[in-house]
């Protein structure tokens, strides 16, 4: 075994050519087995998958983590763009489950202008509870019945006439 790789490293640049050559003349025939390889063993495959992605998660989400972070710092433009797109489709999703980009009270439907209001108040303590605005998204999405959209003028009438507004210094 030691010979093997002994002469491996000597013939490495002569070795991966020959595999290279090999490989483009027999490329149809080499993808027709991986094929039949992977319809014949496709349950195996997918669990020896999973297994692998469960015992190395956090590995993986490391690796990912630092990808997409040099991914955004060489995309900057990109990344935003798509940032400001997922933000927004999200909170088209959250208006469509509360009713449509549209207050409740007066019908105002500019989408820049709507807010998402706690009907019983309390929303400042519950954002708190939250380690994230996807966490909190989530919970909106999955509890609609206590939520409402509101404009920006009505939300903060509701705030006043509840005496929901923070006492100024």
């Amino acid at each position: 075994m030691q010979d093997y790789k002994k002469y491996y490293l000597e013939h490495r640049d002569k070795t991966l050519l020959k595999r290279k050559e090999y490989y483009l003349k027999n490329k149809e025939h080499i993808n027709n087995r991986v094929k039949e390889y992977s319809l014949k063993n496709n349950k195996r495959i997918k669990a020896y998958k999973e297994e692998y992605r469960l015992k190395n998660r956090s590995e993986i989400n490391r690796k990912l983590r630092i990808y997409f972070k040099n991914w955004r710092d060489k995309n900057p433009e990109l990344a935003q763009q798509r940032n400001a797109n997922t933000w927004k489709r999200k909170r088209y999703e959250i208006f469509d489950v509360l009713g449509g980009a549209e207050c409740t009270k007066c019908g105002f439907s500019d989408w820049r202008a709507l807010q998402i209001d706690h009907i019983n108040g309390g929303g400042n303590k519950e954002v708190k509870t939250f380690t994230s605005v996807s966490q909190y998204n989530k919970n909106i999405l999955e509890n609609p019945s206590l939520y409402q959209v509101l404009c920006a003028n009505c939300n903060w009438i509701k705030r006043s006439e509840n005496k929901e507004v923070r006492k100024s210094i």
